[in-house]
């Protein structure tokens, strides 16, 4: 696939990450910062945050969130903690097979992912937060002293932070 946000994006949908059942996703963003030769920094509450300075700006700091909406058909025999979301196309258009799909807010991970690995002038901050579908832990536990950048902006929301 010629498109980088949905390559990221099939490979989240493999990772089970209902809220609390998050460290595949926790793994997967630290194997990805090491891969990429990132500096990351994990915390007890399944939060990541990686950074990339490549240039002599204060960073730009994004958001998106790990879990997701677990929503299923009726009679659908998929287990969110283990289960892999099944993607469907339909025409135009990317669904799963009788669950949701996680795009909330998978897709914003994967935006963010794709823009790490570019080679662009731009510093960023990339916080990855824990459990927002149930009770908002990872950002309302995140110590946000160790951002460095000064606004931040959310790719699940309209949320901006302004320091």
């Amino acid at each position: 696939m010629a498109n980088k946000v949905l390559d990221y994006f099939y490979q989240i949908m493999q990772i089970p990450r209902e809220s609390g059942n998050e460290d595949g996703m926790v793994a997967f963003l630290e194997s990805f910062a090491k891969i990429n030769n990132l500096q990351y920094i994990k915390d007890e509450h399944k939060n990541i945050l990686i950074k990339k300075n490549t240039s002599g700006s204060k960073p730009l700091i994004l958001q998106a969130h790990t879990d997701m909406v677990c929503v299923k058909t009726p009679n659908a025999e998929i287990d969110f903690a283990r289960d892999a979301i099944e993607p469907v196309i339909e025409g135009e258009f990317l669904k799963a097979k009788n669950s949701s799909l996680g795009a909330d807010n998978g897709i914003g991970v994967a935006m963010i992912l794709s823009l790490l690995e570019e080679n662009i002038p731009l510093n960023v901050e990339a916080l990855f937060t824990s459990e927002e579908e149930t009770t908002m832990k990872g950002a309302k536990k995140f110590d946000i002293s160790l951002f460095s950048g000064k606004h931040l902006l959310s790719l699940d929301s309209s949320m901006v932070y302004h320091r």
